[in-house]
């Protein structure tokens, strides 16, 4: 013998909406990884900058303290100071040489995983002053109803009510 259970017509009406829903759920989450990667890529991309910036500021200093380190070694040999006025100026410049490292270390890990963003074997680098002066944003509220992370869970939120009208249309 042969049995066929057959629905509602409601039912598969819903479970036709269900998928319908799903399938946008898809298509959001595309639009979610799209914008999660470019604020990834960005966020890499200032912190290149910055680091760029804060290195060309440590290679001042480190000209500054050179300049000094001549000076006082001159003095000391001279005998117008005593050795704890030079190793001061000595251990200033050991360690902007020791922040130098760690900073072109820190640049190399970004530059990977800049690379690593871009799906790409080619160096980029920013420009210098590629940043622009001043930033302005707008307090607007209607941004939020379009980001893609909140239409994302909109949309979850679609699947979960088309799931429950549908289980209550296979009770019936």
């Amino acid at each position: 013998g042969l049995s066929q259970n057959i629905n509602f017509p409601v039912v598969y009406k819903r479970q036709k909406n269900l998928l319908n829903e799903e399938w946008k759920s898809s298509v959001l989450h595309i639009n979610l990884q799209k914008a999660q990667l470019k604020r990834d890529v960005s966020k890499v991309y200032f912190a290149l900058i910055y680091l760029q910036n804060k290195r060309e500021l440590l290679q001042k200093s480190d000209t500054l303290i050179s300049t000094l380190l001549d000076k006082v070694t001159l003095r000391f040999n001279k005998g117008e100071i005593n050795i704890l006025e030079k190793s001061a100026a000595m251990n200033q410049r050991n360690q902007i040489e020791v922040q130098l490292i760690q900073l072109d270390q820190d640049i190399e890990i970004l530059q990977v995983q800049f690379q690593l963003l871009l799906n790409t074997e080619t160096i980029f680098r920013p420009a210098k002053n590629s940043v622009p002066e001043s930033i302005v944003f707008e307090a607007d509220s209607s941004i939020l109803f379009v980001h893609p992370e909140i239409q994302y869970w909109e949309q979850q939120r679609q699947i979960a009510a088309s799931t429950t009208r549908l289980e209550q249309a296979r009770l019936l």
